[in-house]
């Protein structure tokens, strides 16, 4: 078990390798590019209550994207765990039933949204294409969302993650060239190759655990 005093220097460490991580990729990271997806295709994301910067970050990053690939999309910022629950499950249902095909984004620390999803019609979930969990044993839920029907789950095993370095990858890979599979293998190697550098650009003095880094890697799990 690890006790307050190491989280606590993981929670640093982890801040500043995300800082300078943020600075690099900008100005090294070229994603694959790609025409913007055809058909009918919604989308609904969810960050949870954290500090502004955070919210703001991840709100500017996902919704330039989600805009960009999605015929429909919503994003919701929560102040608190069940801040826009009766909103997020009408608009997720209204995508449902007006498109082909749903993606569903939970940027979140470790959740149970997937409560919230199960109030969903089961024949409308099962037009829910993915799921993408960024939060710390998401992969834990693997079987939850087989059960409620969806096609296709991204999730995180370590239960102290920097997910955040993955989905930054991730999105972009996956909206561009629309393949699961090879978006989840490249953000993964991107995520290391970059961690890699940040590494020994401080001269290791932002080291993670060989044990947190490789559980925040993208797992996929296909249902159909």
């Amino acid at each position: 078990m690890m006790n307050r005093q190491k989280i606590k220097v993981l929670a640093v460490i982890f801040a500043l390798c995300f800082l300078s991580f943020s600075c690099i990729v900008f100005l090294t990271d070229n994603p694959v590019t790609g025409s913007k997806r055809k058909g009918s295709y919604g989308a609904i994301a969810i960050r949870d209550n954290v500090n502004d910067f955070q919210k703001m970050g991840t709100c500017l990053f996902t919704r330039a994207y989600l805009q960009r690939y999605y015929d429909n999309s919503y994003y919701y910022t929560q102040n608190s765990y069940e801040e826009h629950r009766e909103d997020f499950i009408a608009k997720l249902t209204q995508l449902l039933q007006e498109n082909d095909s749903v993606d569903v984004f939970l940027l979140a620390h470790t959740n149970y949204y997937c409560e919230w999803i199960r109030s969903v019609d089961p024949a409308l979930r099962k037009k829910i294409h993915l799921v993408y969990n960024t939060g710390c044993s998401g992969l834990q839920q693997k079987e939850i969302w087989k059960e409620l029907g969806v096609s296709q789950y991204v999730g995180h095993e370590s239960r102290i993650s920097i997910s955040p370095v993955f989905y930054f990858f991730f999105l972009r890979r996956y909206l561009s060239d629309g393949s699961l599979p090879f978006a989840v293998e490249q953000s993964n190697t991107a995520m290391h190759e970059k961690l890699a550098r940040i590494k020994k650009l401080s001269l290791h003095s932002l080291d993670i655990p060989e044990q947190v880094e490789n559980g925040s890697e993208g797992t996929l799990c296909s249902y159909k």
